[in-house]
């Protein structure tokens, strides 16, 4: 049996873009570490950065909306959903913030500071009892992102969660290192682009959002992938 032949256009319309958007800036004057502890919404800046992020998806064809259900995600997927509102919102838990009970309600500056070196110079080898590790960041993370892909095959789909899990998500499908975590930004209410041709990575892009420019720009990062 030969081999089918797809037109250009044909292999464009088989592309999934899977956008993966941090949530807006969050309201917190104490300065806590509040990973997955409730009530932590957005701020006035963070506010504005999801407005600028709905506009920026106004004309686009969104087929999906998928969410961390914290406050701060949701709030962030409900600006998005203003310009769709006939597209549906789904939450997940796979989509969550990195659970870390031990530091959750505390100060930045009170953290075993030991364990936050270790955290940021080689996070895949930070062990704490009752947190996940870097890893299973990444199992719950592909299997939605893979599971979304499946079921929204060709379609724009937008996916709102946190910092850590979207770089390791990332990193993941770059096939690069879970150590590089702190060496990839992801700003609130950035922007990190995926598309895929079935489950193959074939680009990425990410793009900051500034709620007090009169535009918003590309950062000098995209990257063709072969």
């Amino acid at each position: 049996m030969g081999t089918q032949e797809h037109s250009g256009v044909d292999a464009v319309k088989e592309r999934t873009h899977i956008y993966l958007v941090r949530h807006g800036e969050v309201k917190n004057p104490k300065k806590l570490f509040y990973g997955r502890l409730p009530y932590f919404g957005l701020n006035n800046r963070g506010r504005l950065q999801v407005e600028k992020l709905s506009e920026f998806f106004k004309n686009t064809k969104v087929g999906a909306i998928y969410a961390s259900p914290l406050l701060r995600s949701r709030q962030t997927a409900q600006a998005l959903h203003r310009y769709h509102p006939k597209v549906k919102v789904h939450f997940s838990k796979l989509l969550l913030e990195w659970g870390n009970p031990l530091w959750e309600g505390n100060n930045y500056y009170d953290r075993n500071s030991k364990l936050v070196g270790i955290y940021r110079e080689t996070p895949t080898k930070l062990h704490i009892k009752g947190a996940e590790n870097m890893y299973d960041i990444e199992k719950r993370m592909v299997k939605k992102i893979s599971n979304i892909i499946e079921n929204h095959h060709g379609e724009n789909v937008v996916i709102v969660s946190h910092g850590d899990p979207i770089r390791i998500a990332g990193l993941h499908y770059k096939s690069e290192s879970l150590d590089d975590l702190h060496n990839k930004a992801c700003t609130n209410a950035s922007i990190t682009a995926l598309v895929f041709n079935g489950g193959k990575l074939i680009q990425s892009d990410y793009k900051e959002i500034h709620p007090r420019a009169e535009e918003t720009f590309w950062t000098k990062t995209r990257k063709e992938l072969a």
